[in-house]
């Protein structure tokens, strides 16, 4: 009597060591960076981007570099550079639908930085500045841009 009790209570333990598993196998996806190439709505994501480079710099002829940041499919927040244009956003990326994208084109206040205006060197020099970032903060942005995230090239 005490056998099958045993076998039965052994099975249930096993399930749920293997459910609970997969259960922690699917949270741990919204762990993996995602890619803005893999973004449905891409093409509207480079389309923007056309748009942005003929907004604010149609003297500059030749390739402009845009490097994306990967995120989290949770976070949805990334960070994009402009080489370029010097200039650091910070982006929602959108979806499938082209309107989504429109945040990128006409940011928000503090949405972009600018490289050049925008940078202290400490966070003690940004003090209580709601636009000033330190350069330790933007060099790890950068970073993540340039080595781990995605090269999107617009010609002008």
């Amino acid at each position: 009597m005490f056998k099958p009790i045993l076998r039965l209570f052994l099975t249930f333990s096993l399930i749920l060591a293997i459910s609970g598993t997969a259960a922690s196998s699917n949270a741990s996806n919204s762990d993996i960076p995602v890619s803005i190439t893999d973004n449905p709505g891409f093409i509207h994501f480079k389309k923007t981007l056309k748009q942005i480079v003929r907004d604010r710099a149609p003297t500059f002829k030749g390739q402009h570099h845009f490097y994306v940041a990967k995120y989290k499919s949770d976070d949805n927040l990334t960070y994009m550079l402009w080489k370029e244009g010097r200039k650091l956003w910070i982006l929602t990326p959108g979806n499938q639908r082209e309107e989504t994208w429109l945040s990128i084109r006409y940011p928000s206040s503090g949405q972009v930085i600018d490289l050049d205006k925008d940078v202290v060197k400490t966070d003690k020099d940004v003090g209580t500045s709601t636009y000033l970032v330190s350069q330790p903060w933007v060099n790890e942005k950068i970073y993540a841009a340039v080595v781990n995230g995605d090269l999107i090239i617009i010609s002008n």
